[in-house]
């Protein structure tokens, strides 16, 4: 065989029994103009606290993305770092309210004696609030000695509220018992600590530059909760408690104690500070602007509480009432479902008349993971897009519902990823091959472009460290370096090379089970988004086009900032997972 045949077929080995697809561009014809912007979430965990091994690269890399929208979550497992009064106030009078057939607890601290006086006690349909409860039209004549034998001279009582404790008193779906009581020797202080939440706030808020945000303090102190025991959590600030969130409902129905703790967190970082529970006033001196507000987070999941979409939409409505007082000009953010499948809860929450007079709808957001089968299989993570294309499916029938309902209501999706079969247990024993960090990151550059077509206005990739202690595979930084990975750097890629009001143009691929691509016109330029679904080099024909260049993230980039190079012809080679942004010359 000669050179020239041998050479031949070493290049036809790598070139001729490559996949194939021609991606053709109609660029007259404008679908709609890009109004989705692509960004990321950052949860609050240990890692991100200051003196963390990786602190400094973690907020200087989320400096450097300078995104928009960007999504901060104080999330539950961490009391120390998300909680703002991890204590009851210590003051008398005590009170609780327990719905028919949970729990109600009256508890005394440590310093504040017995329980040596029981104000008032009633199992039927009483109203108000703390410090001014009546009885209703029902009530069991047993009720106050019921409680006092329960609860005098002890430090902490619980009692059943139910018919079997207090006897039968009326026919009325809202049984409830309401109780008032003091404490011997209570004093009138709280538990308000800022100082593990504030220098987190103060780093992501330097780090983002005053850009618009999405705050989402989505944990709610587990004293507020109706329980039969406390719900203790460790000393240790970085300690995981996955146990710390309310498996109940509210002790206070009127919900007035969770929305002044709610108020009292947003004057304190926008006000300069607050009066707490007994009018003493506490000073921040910060005056941060929050341009969006997230009401709780996967309450669909039991996360807080066992939340109905009825029971959810009381607690959205009386936050957003309540934090309007502080600042009227804040967007809410309603759901945050890790469900996008559960109609009901979109059918209900975008009915204005199951909302409280004057609070607004102005977005709803949702969440989306592939749940990988295979940890290691590199070719078993070509599996991530056909769920992913499930899913821009269904939240079109989300928008569907919006338009029909609520068509002002904007969406977000704010949290967006895998998660490897194994996490996060698995993560020494089998370690994430590098090709995952390439393939999630196509998928979500894949469902960005999806959504963009639909018209969603927000999509986050999830989360800037998502480990230890949560799920390592939706981690954008290496958790021990703080270096990017591949996840990270698509974003990148996308932040750099679209924005606002690109004109996207019909774009059809004639395998797009290999290749998907999205051309569209961004200030007089022509582009194509492609994305490689394959793990597997794939030839793609660019029909009428000459040259160009090309940025892009593959496999061979790893860790780096997105790779440049510059082609003549209409075929380019897009190495396995690789998404590559064309921009014709």
């Amino acid at each position: 065989m000669t050179l020239r045949g041998l050479l031949f077929m070493v290049l036809c080995a790598n070139i001729c029994s490559a996949i194939q697809s021609d991606v053709v561009v109609k660029w007259n014809s404008v679908v709609r103009k890009s109004k989705t912007t692509p960004t990321l979430q950052v949860v609050v965990n240990p890692l991100l606290r200051r003196g963390s091994e990786i602190h400094d690269n973690v907020f200087r890399e989320l400096k450097a993305i300078n995104a928009n929208q960007v999504r901060f979550q104080y999330w539950y497992p961490y009391p120390h770092l998300v909680v703002a009064e991890l204590e009851a106030p210590q003051g008398n009078p005590r009170c609780a309210v327990a719905t028919n057939d949970t729990w109600l607890r009256i508890y005394c601290g440590t310093t504040d004696g017995l329980i040596e006086d029981i104000q008032f006690a009633s199992f039927g349909d009483p109203t108000g609030s703390c410090g001014n409860f009546q009885m209703g039209r029902c009530n069991s004549d047993q009720s106050l000695q019921v409680v006092k034998n329960m609860c005098l001279g002890k430090q902490s009582c619980s009692i059943p509220a139910n018919i079997a404790t207090f006897g039968k008193t009326c026919n009325t779906p809202d049984l409830r018992l309401a109780v008032q009581a003091s404490c011997s020797n209570a004093r009138n202080v709280t538990s308000w600590d800022f100082s593990y939440m504030d220098p987190l706030m103060e780093d992501f808020m330097d780090a983002t530059g005053g850009r618009n945000m999405i705050l989402d303090m989505s944990t709610i102190p587990a004293w507020m909760f109706n329980t039969k025991d406390p719900i203790t959590y460790s000393s240790d600030p970085n300690a995981v408690n996955w146990g710390y969130q309310g498996p109940t409902l509210l002790r206070d129905p009127s919900m007035k104690e969770l929305v002044t703790y709610f108020q009292r967190i947003l004057s304190w970082y926008t006000k300069g500070g607050f009066y707490d529970e007994y009018g003493v006033y506490h000073h921040s001196g910060h005056n941060y602007k929050f341009s969006h507000w997230e009401v709780l987070n996967e309450v669909d999941l039991g996360f807080t509480g066992p939340f109905s979409v009825e029971y959810y939409t009381q607690i959205y409505d009386a936050i957003v009432l309540g934090l309007r007082e502080i600042d009227p000009n804040m967007q809410y953010v309603g759901l945050a479902l890790a469900g996008h499948y559960e109609w009901s809860w979109y059918t209900y929450f975008l009915n204005a008349s199951n909302h409280a007079p004057g609070v607004p709808l102005d977005w709803i957001s949702f969440h989306y993971y592939t749940f990988a089968k295979n940890r290691t299989d590199s070719q078993s993570f070509e599996d991530f897009f056909a769920p992913a294309e499930d899913f821009v499916k269904e939240t079109r029938e989300i928008i569907k519902i919006r338009d029909s309902l609520s068509p002002q209501t904007k969406i977000d999706i704010d949290e967006l990823g895998v998660v490897l079969p194994g996490d996060p247990f698995d993560v020494d024993v089998k370690p994430i091959p590098d090709s995952y960090w390439n393939a999630a990151g196509a998928m979500f550059a894949y469902v960005w472009a999806g959504l963009a077509l639909d018209g969603v206005e927000f999509v986050g990739e999830s989360q800037m460290v998502g480990f230890p202690t949560q799920w390592p595979s939706v981690s954008m930084v290496n958790w021990t370096t703080g270096i990017p990975n591949s996840r990270y750097r698509v974003l990148q890629l996308l932040l750099e090379n679209v924005q606002l009001e690109d004109e996207f143009v019909t774009t059809t691929s004639s395998d797009d089970s290999s290749i998907f691509g999205q051309a569209y016109v961004s200030e007089n330029s022509r582009k194509i988004l492609l994305v490689n679904r394959r793990f597997q080099k794939v030839q793609v024909n660019l029909e009428g086009v000459v040259r160009g260049n090309i940025a892009y993230v593959d496999v061979t980039t790893k860790e780096n900032p997105p790779a440049f190079k510059s082609f003549k012809g209409s075929s380019i080679f897009l190495e396995p997972f690789c998404v590559a942004i064309v921009t014709l010359t």
